[in-house]
């Protein structure tokens, strides 16, 4: 079993798009721990609401590429339209951010919102 740790993010209807993504985590990969989310302000300029933030983590026998695979089918069933500008609001983002304990994800040391929402649930992580 290999530990996964998921940032989510959304600013469409975000509270509700966070319990549709847990319930999909769960029925994917079963108990899923939930971070402490945060507000924030969107990243890339434009005019659009703020982000929620937060994290999963979980544990599953899949390898990381098949995970990944699930996330964007997640994504895509709560309605995420991926364009050019990857800055644009979105219903929700699920990023692979680190398996066990090894960080995976560029954002996770660009963003000290995703590098705690993170070490909430990993501790371990750097």
């Amino acid at each position: 079993m290999h530990r996964f740790v998921v940032s989510f993010g959304s600013n469409l209807e975000a509270e509700a798009h966070r319990t549709l993504a847990r319930g999909a985590l769960m029925a994917r990969f079963g108990a899923v721990a939930e971070s402490p989310f945060v507000w924030t302000e969107a990243i890339g300029g434009g005019d659009q609401p703020r982000y929620l933030n937060g994290a999963y983590c979980f544990h599953a026998g899949l390898d990381p590429e098949r995970v990944r695979s699930e996330l964007r089918a997640i994504e895509g069933e709560l309605g995420r339209v991926r364009t050019a500008d990857k800055y644009a609001p979105r219903t929700v983002d699920l990023d692979l951010i680190a398996v066990d304990g090894e960080i995976v994800h560029p954002d996770y040391h660009q963003r000290d919102f995703v590098r705690k929402s993170a070490r909430s649930l990993a501790p371990d992580l750097p």
